[in-house]
């Protein structure tokens, strides 16, 4: 089934003004996520033509998807700006884009978009979303979508949880270590290992 059956690319201009603020987005590499880019007034945005996304919207740099720069919007970006550079994506209901951001993780994905972009030079390549839309995809029904995102969504935490475990035992390490070599500790050996 393509995608286009259940995607659509969604455009919602953003008249700027010149004294009003605006947040701009990006989108990390290797799924990354979107992320805010920086908060500027309407007169320093250098390109003209900028467009809101909202919470939930699937994010794709036209420049960068070949390095995987794609991402669903988070709450707190609700209302931000991107500009044409970028594809805006809204599903019918029969796609969770949630799911569509762990399919983004598979090679198949991965060349997709790698196939539906135009250029001579890997960092050059431009992505064309119509063609992307006409390729084929295996999706399950939204039910399993979903049980899909929660179990990865599950996996995910643990796998941050473990990875925070690991960053405060280094620092406990090397605090220890620290206070080692220093001399403010000292390792005491029980008398029966210290005797010949």
């Amino acid at each position: 089934m393509p995608l286009s059956r259940h995607l659509t690319e969604v455009r919602r201009p953003a008249l700027l003004v010149a004294a009003d603020t605006y947040r701009l987005v990006t989108v990390k590499r290797s799924r990354g996520g979107v992320l805010l880019r920086e908060v500027l007034p309407g007169r320093e945005i250098k390109t003209p033509s900028q467009f809101y996304v909202r919470a939930g919207d699937f994010l794709i740099s036209k420049r960068q998807i070949v390095h995987g720069a794609c991402g669903v919007v988070p709450p707190e970006l609700d209302g931000a700006v991107v500009s044409n550079e970028y594809a805006v994506l809204n599903s019918d209901g029969q796609i969770d884009l949630r799911f569509l951001r762990y399919l983004s993780e598979s090679r198949y994905f991965q060349q997709t978009c790698f196939h539906s972009s135009i250029g001579v030079h890997v960092e050059k390549m431009i992505f064309n979303t119509e063609r992307w839309l006409r390729w084929p995809f295996n999706i399950p029904p939204l039910p399993v979508q979903h049980r899909i995102v929660e179990v990865l969504d599950t996996a995910r935490r643990e796998v941050d949880l473990i990875a925070e475990q690991i960053s405060k035992l280094k620092q406990e390490k090397a605090a220890l270590m620290a206070d080692l070599l220093t001399g403010k500790r000292r390792v005491r050996v029980p008398t029966a290992e210290a005797s010949p």
